[in-house]
């Protein structure tokens, strides 16, 4: 591709640019560069393509996209950006064909929800007729995939006929303008509570990068019962509307939510319009993610009916809240992803809210290594509010002690709170399995959709799925 294609809408000087120049592929890498490609200088979280110039340039790189000063005798291979990240985003837009420009997208923000949003819109979408592509988390890779991921991702999608594509915006990929080509149809907020301070600094600066979807969306729907709307509503340079399972004061409400282990049921109410939706769901939580999902539908437009059915074919997702069907088991299993104080109380109080008088909830749940530390003691103390027995164990330590992880849990739990600490997961889940008692209802939090665990020694395969299956094997009042 043309250099000076490559380069529309980026920001940049350089003293002797060719535009015809042709380049041979787009790298962040200095060992991925072939002859007569574009090095872009990046500087990461663990460390700075800067320092690898050098070595990029012997493997034959005729440009180099950088946001520092360029040395003066090699000005000419230069070229200088106000943001390398931001150029980045735009250069592999480019080299995709940009998509983007043919594609309507819808993107979710919050801390808690997006993945249950973005699939539950997708379906309603679909549902109307309109083949719809879906980014995020449940994809396996990174809740919004870096820009030479994504942009190809894009065009496949336009090239397989899809006209919507639902996508989870996350924080970092707003902070890191990985979204920057893209003006979005319209922008969800879900909530917004404490995560990923580690990254961010602070809860007003992590507000600030999600905040940052609303000044490139036509369209914005904001979650009238979060505490932080208010605050998040001032960026938008677009009309915004509001959904709430509370207030008649929001522009779409739900009113008369029924839920139990079956599913959920409420009225949706907007101006001049009520109907009523059910779905097998589990979960308040989902009820509210769900009235999300149908109120920015009818935003664009979407009939009622094709919301209706687009929300009831979504019978399950993956590690959301997901039942666990084990044969013969006179208990009940639940995989959830909660990772963060919010999450973990929304899917305790999800499955108290649905038991009967007598029954037991026995939750398993740990906390990730190298992430966010303040967020592990109130997860504590969540847990041994709502759980009425607790198995602390490991939830991708990474190269984090698991031991003093699970004493900073401890740290915020009640110690008149029944609990267990087993470090090792697969030994934890074997132990829930093997002790869970008729009525019991069994909740796994932390890993949801994730097939793998992460420890000092790397990533392994690791499915929680599979380990409660093969725990529930080995009990004999299960064996057929």
């Amino acid at each position: 591709m043309k250099l000076g294609e490559l380069l529309k809408g980026v920001e940049y000087y350089s003293p002797e640019l060719d535009p015809d120049m042709g380049i041979s592929g787009i790298f962040t890498h200095s060992d991925n560069v072939r002859e007569n490609g574009m090095f872009v200088a990046i500087k990461g979280l663990h460390g700075d393509g800067h320092e690898y110039i050098g070595s990029a340039i012997k493997k034959g790189a005729a440009v180099i996209v950088t946001d520092r000063e360029p040395p003066k005798e090699e000005a000419a291979r230069y070229i200088r950006v106000d943001s390398a990240r931001r150029a980045w985003a735009y250069i592999c837009h480019n080299a995709a064909g940009r998509p983007a420009d043919h594609i309507k997208s819808i993107a979710v923000t919050g801390t808690n929800g997006k993945s249950s949003v973005t699939r539950i819109l997708r379906s309603i979408i679909e549902a109307s007729g309109q083949k719809c592509g879906e980014l995020g988390t449940l994809g396996g890779g990174l809740t919004t995939p870096d820009p030479d991921t994504l942009y190809p991702a894009l065009a496949q999608m336009v090239r397989d006929g899809c006209k919507w594509v639902v996508m989870e915006a996350s924080s970092h990929a707003l902070a890191l303008d990985k979204l920057a080509p893209i003006s979005f149809t319209g922008a969800i907020f879900t909530n917004l509570t404490l995560d990923h301070t580690d990254f961010h600094g602070s809860m007003s600066a992590y507000g600030a990068a999600k905040a940052k979807l609303f000044s490139m969306a036509g369209a914005a729907l904001v979650n009238y019962d979060d505490p932080g709307v208010t605050a998040l509503a001032r960026y938008a340079e677009c009309p915004v509307s509001s959904f709430s399972m509370k207030s008649d004061l929001a522009d779409y409400s739900a009113r008369s939510l029924k839920y139990g282990f079956e599913g959920f049921s409420y009225y949706f109410l907007e101006t001049g319009n009520v109907f009523r939706i059910e779905s097998p769901l589990v979960g308040g939580f989902q009820a509210q993610n769900s009235l999300a999902a149908a109120a920015m539908a009818r935003m664009l437009g979407i009939t009622r009916e094709a919301v209706k059915r687009g929300i009831s074919d979504v019978k399950s997702i993956d590690g959301r809240m997901m039942p666990l069907e084990i044969a013969g088991a006179r208990f009940k299993v639940f995989i959830d992803y909660a990772h963060t104080p919010d999450a973990l109380t929304s899917a305790l109080s999800a499955v108290r809210t649905c038991m009967r008088q007598g029954q037991r909830l026995v939750l398993l749940f740990g906390c990730g290594g190298e992430r966010d530390k303040t967020k592990r003691a109130p997860m504590g103390q969540i847990a041994s509010r709502y759980a009425d027995f607790t198995i602390i164990t490991a939830d991708n330590s990474r190269g984090e002690d698991t031991y003093s992880i699970i004493r900073d849990i401890l740290g915020g739990f009640s110690p008149s709170s029944p609990h267990l600490t087993i470090a090792d997961r697969r030994q934890a889940i074997a132990y829930a399995i093997h002790t869970a008692r008729p009525g019991d209802v069994l909740l796994f939090c932390g890993k949801g959709h994730e097939n793998y665990e992460i420890d000092s020694a790397g990533r392994h395969p690791f499915s929680e799925r599979e380990e409660i299956l093969r725990a529930a094997a080995q009990r004999s009042d299960l064996q057929t």
